[in-house]
C-alpha cells in the first residue's frame, strides 16, 4: 500500500492542465418543450407540427410563412416551380399512395394545379419509394422535397432541403408575418426552432465528445492513476471528517466511504449534514444543522424566526433556507467555515475550526431548547 501511494502521490499534474485545455468547449443547451416532454426527434410529432405551420388557415396566424419560405428555398436552388399562393390549398398528413405507402406531408392546390410532396426525415435513413409518391400525386405541376437533418442526395423529382435551411428562411421571413401572428404560437414557434437547432447542436456535441474520448484513451494511464488517487483522497477525507464529528457526539447515518456528503445523527429531531466535496475542492466546511421528518420540520420556520429574534445567526453560521415545513428536512443553520492552512494536521485543524466557530458556541443548545419551548407552548 505504501509503495502504491508513494508511486501515485508523485503524479505530475502538468499533463492534466494541458489535457483539459485541449478539450473542445462544451455548450449548455437550453431545454425546450419538446425535449422536456420526451419526443424532440420523433418524426411523426415533427411532421404534425410542420403540417400545422404549412396550413395558412390554422390559428397560429403565420399564414403562408412556412409555404413561402420553402418555395423561396426551391427558387434559391434554381428550381423552376410554377405555383401561386393565392390559390386555395390543403395540407394533408399520411396520404396513402397507389402502393399503400404513406406520404408524410402533401400540400396540394384545391384545383390540382400544383402540389408539393414532402418526405420528412429526422433520424431514419431514406428508404422510401419516392417514385410511388410521385406517381400517386395528381397535379399539373408538382415537386418533391426530402426534408432532412443532414444533407442527402437529390432523387428524381425530389430535392433535398435541410431542417436548418427551412428554419433559417422562416426566421428571415417572420418579420413579414409577425404583426398578425398569435402571441402564444410565437412562443411555440420559438420552441420548435430551438428543437430543430438542437438537432445540429447534438451532432456537434457528439463530435466534441468523440474528441474528448480519444484524448482520454491517449492519456489512459495517467487518468487511471488520477482516479485511484481521487478515490483514496475521498476515502481519507470521509474517514477523517467522520472521526472528527464522532468526537462531537455525531454518528454517520451511513458507512459509504465514497460518499460526497453525509448525514450525521444528533437526536430524533435534528441531524447534521456535511459536504465532503467542499472540503476537498474549496478547502471550506459547508454543512447544515437541520430538522428531519415531517412532524419536526413543520416547526422549522417558527424555530428559525425565534432564533432570528435572539440574534443568533452570524457570518459563519447563517439562517438555513433549504427544505420546507412539512417536508423531509428543514435547514436551521447553514455553517460555512474556511479551513485555511492545515500544516499542523488536517484532522486537528478541522476539529479546531468546528470547535471554535460552532460546537463550542451555544448554537446546538439554543436550537434544541427553543424547539422544546415551542412544542411545550403548543401543548
Amino acid at each position: 500500500m505504501e509503495g502504491w501511494m508513494e508511486q501515485d502521490s508523485n503524479l505530475n499534474f502538468i499533463w492534466l492542465a494541458e489535457l483539459v485545455s485541449s478539450f473542445p468547449e462544451l455548450t449548455e443547451k437550453r431545454k425546450n418543450f419538446f425535449e422536456i416532454s420526451g419526443f424532440p426527434r420523433w418524426e411523426n410529432v415533427n411532421s404534425n407540427l410542420l403540417a400545422f405551420y404549412f396550413d395558412k388557415k390554422e390559428e397560429h396566424g403565420f399564414k403562408t410563412l412556412f409555404l413561402e419560405s420553402i418555395l423561396e428555398l426551391l427558387k434559391d436552388k434554381n428550381l423552376n416551380f410554377i405555383y401561386t399562393t393565392e390559390t386555395d390549398y390543403v395540407v394533408e398528413r399520411e396520404v396513402y399512395t397507389d402502393k399503400g405507402k404513406r406520404i408524410d406531408i402533401l400540400i396540394k392546390a384545391c384545383d390540382e394545379t400544383w402540389a408539393i410532396i414532402i418526405e420528412n426525415k429526422v433520424d431514419a435513413i431514406l428508404y422510401n419509394d419516392l417514385s410511388d409518391y410521385w406517381s400517386s400525386t395528381k397535379a399539373d405541376n408538382k415537386f418533391g422535397i426530402v426534408l432532412s437533418v443532414e444533407p442527402m442526395c437529390n432523387n428524381k423529382g425530389f430535392v433535398n432541403i435541410t431542417h436548418k435551411e427551412l428554419m433559417k428562411k422562416v426566421i428571415a421571413n417572420l418579420g413579414n408575418f409577425y404583426a398578425e401572428s398569435n402571441d402564444r404560437h410565437l412562443l411555440f414557434l420559438k420552441e420548435y426552432v430551438s428543437c430543430v437547432n438542437n438537432f445540429y447542436e447534438n451532432s456537434i456535441e457528439v463530435k466534441k465528445m468523440e474528441q474528448i474520448l480519444k484524448k482520454f484513451q491517449d492519456n489512459k494511464e495517467n487518468i487511471k492513476r488520477l482516479k485511484r488517487i481521487d478515490a483514496k483522497l475521498q476515502e481519507f477525507i470521509t474517514t477523517t471528517v467522520d472521526e472528527v464529528l464522532k468526537s462531537f457526539g455525531l454518528n454517520p447515518a451511513s458507512s459509504n466511504k465514497a460518499a460526497m456528503s453525509r448525514h450525521f445523527e444528533f437526536n430524533k429531531q435534528f441531524r447534521f449534514w456535511i459536504d465532503y466535496e467542499q472540503i476537498k475542492f474549496e478547502n471550506k466546511i459547508v454543512s447544515f444543522f437541520e430538522l428531519f421528518g415531517k412532524e419536526n420540520t413543520e416547526k422549522g420556520e417558527e424555530l428559525k424566526t425565534e432564533l432570528e429574534k435572539m440574534g443568533i445567526f452570524s457570518e459563519k453560521v447563517q439562517k438555513g433556507t433549504g427544505g420546507k415545513p412539512g417536508g423531509s428536512y428543514c435547514h436551521i443553520y447553514k455553517i460555512s467555515i474556511p479551513c485555511a492552512d492545515f500544516e499542523n494536521g488536517f484532522a486537528e485543524h478541522l476539529k479546531k475550526q468546528l470547535e471554535e466557530h460552532f460546537f463550542n458556541q451555544d448554537y446546538l443548545k439554543i436550537a434544541v431548547s427553543t424547539l422544546k419551548k415551542l412544542i411545550e407552548n403548543k401543548n
